[in-house]
């Protein structure tokens, strides 16, 4: 991981790539854990609660595995906590 820093939901990259978006519920509450390519060798883990983005966090990574088994490792530290699976995306490479 490189770096963490907020998200803004007002202002996204054009130029990067959706490749996983899963949106996890618990009650009311939805939180989007997503891993976008934003170039052949960065790539950006955002989780944004839905009702308050800007609550969020974005984490950087070198390769995509990297970003993915994040990914992984927070949507399952979410369904552990009682969140489940509302929505998920898988883009075609």
């Amino acid at each position: 991981m490189m770096t963490s820093n907020r998200p803004d939901s007002r202002d996204p990259d054009p130029s990067s790539t959706c490749m996983l978006r899963w949106v996890l519920a618990n009650g009311p509450a939805a939180i989007a854990c997503e891993v976008d390519a934003m170039t052949d060798h960065a790539f950006a883990l955002k989780v944004m609660p839905l009702a308050a983005p800007e609550e969020g966090f974005v984490e950087l990574f070198c390769t995509a595995t990297s970003a993915l088994e994040r990914h992984a490792d927070i949507t399952e530290q979410l369904r552990d906590a009682g969140w489940h699976t509302d929505h998920l995306t898988a883009l075609p490479s």
